[in-house]
């Protein structure tokens, strides 16, 4: 989608209602959408590429985060910087500042939807990551996937790589 973004083939975000009840942990929450993700719902509900894997292969659940919009912003303003900084990118290696919270930081996939403070006004954005790629939004204290340029494989970065530019799990 950052790329149909990022060729103008997007021109707006379009919000998806989803009920859920308020206990459901985050973890068992993104479970459901990779879920109906990968169902055969999933194109008469969105309308979109995902149906059974659009984006290359079923979604697992390990391939989704959440993210809670910051209530200051806008679906158009969010758009816009993902606009920006799409367009600022010279490859598909998008590293979009999120402008709101990651909701499973340190450990909190365990928390419900309650205890994450979602409210029914919130708007949570579902990140997905193709295959092993690296993840699009990131933000303050949110592990990353990166891309050893000595090696080229991916992985989570902590400690340094032999090439000294990239840190690895």
């Amino acid at each position: 989608m950052l790329r149909d973004i990022d060729h103008k083939r997007i021109q707006k975000l379009t919000p998806y209602r989803i009920q859920a009840f308020s206990q459901t942990t985050l973890k068992d929450f993104r479970e459901q959408l990779s879920y109906l993700l990968n169902s055969s719902y999933s194109y008469t509900y969105l309308k979109s590429p995902f149906q059974h894997g659009g984006i290359g292969g079923m979604i697992d659940a390990d391939q989704v985060r959440l993210w809670k919009l910051d209530p200051l912003e806008t679906l158009e303003k969010m758009y816009t910087h993902i606009q920006d900084v799409c367009n600022k990118t010279s490859s598909y290696d998008y590293k979009i500042p999120f402008k709101g919270e990651y909701l499973e930081k340190d450990g909190g996939e365990g928390k419900s939807l309650d205890d994450a403070n979602i409210a029914d006004s919130d708007t949570v954005f579902l990140e997905i990551r193709e295959g092993s790629k690296n993840w699009n939004f990131t933000g303050s204290g949110v592990p990353s996937i990166e891309k050893c340029e000595y090696c080229s494989t991916y992985g989570v970065l902590k400690y340094p790589c032999a090439c000294k530019k990239v840190f690895w799990a």
